[in-house]
């Protein structure tokens, strides 16, 4: 089959903006922290994705890498696709025999963390979504990522639970607080599109350890640089994220942007 054409996919031009806030929970908190979020929250799922991160040198600005991370998530084969996950048009297919199920794939260009006074608050990275939603499976969005010419950078997958929290805000499309907490799982960069059966939602092997589990606080979507009517922007965003943060009163949890400043 030949590789698609790069110029048939469309990419949406205006990037929005994904805020998240880090922290690393040590197991001995991990069901006090699931109690105090079962009352806070309007729902929870299993979460379980595979990232595989892609770059190329920019040929604009000699030696600045671009990012695109592809996505797979697990779903359900019975329910509907989420449009609030990204803002991209996602495709539908199947991750392998090791791993069945109906997945929800999703194709961004992803920056690195942005710098400025205005985003000290939170890790805000710029994201614009690329519609692979005709395309049929994985191979054929892998097909369409050399076409563009990136290579496979590294994999990782994040796999536990996700809590949806409600603002108290009107948003359109609807937006929600999302809090996962999950095991943070890195795979052979040798092999960027397969990965081991240990690695599951449901692994007894991922319950129990010893390496903290990685919470992280973030929108259901991203949002606006600045605020549209009905919408949040990105700085009302980071307040209600802060908010949330601190009305999870675990002791030992420390959120932060997770960078290094």
């Amino acid at each position: 089959m030949s590789a698609p054409n790069p110029s048939s996919s469309s990419t949406n031009p205006t990037p929005t903006l994904f805020p998240t806030l880090y922290s690393l929970l040590p197991p001995s908190l991990h069901p006090t922290l699931l109690s105090h979020l079962s009352l806070l929250s309007i729902h929870a799922e299993q979460y379980y994705i595979i990232d595989r991160i892609y770059t190329t040198t920019n040929p604009v600005v000699s030696g600045q890498l671009r990012n695109l991370r592809f996505r797979s998530r697990r779903r359900k084969s019975t329910t509907k696709t989420d449009n609030n996950q990204s803002n991209s048009d996602g495709a539908v297919g199947k991750e392998g025999k090791e791993t069945a199920g109906e997945w929800l794939y999703t194709l961004e260009y992803v920056s690195a963390p942005l710098r400025s006074a205005e985003y000290s608050e939170a890790s805000v990275r710029a994201i614009i979504g690329i519609e692979i939603k005709g395309m049929s499976g994985k191979d054929e969005v892998e097909e369409f990522i050399t076409a563009m010419g990136f290579q496979h950078s590294h994999t990782y997958t994040l796999s536990g639970l996700l809590f949806h929290i409600p603002i108290p805000a009107p948003s359109n499309p609807p937006l929600t607080l999302q809090i996962t907490i999950t095991n943070l799982i890195p795979l052979s960069s040798a092999t960027p599109t397969s990965h081991p059966t240990t690695i599951s939602p449901t692994n007894p092997s991922l319950v129990g350890g010893t390496e903290p589990y990685l919470v992280q606080i973030h929108p259901s979507r991203p949002v606006n640089p600045v605020p549209i009517p009905g919408d949040v922007g990105l700085q009302d965003m980071i307040g209600l994220m802060r908010d949330l943060a601190g009305r999870v009163d675990v002791d030992g949890l420390e959120w932060s942007t997770g960078s290094m400043r």
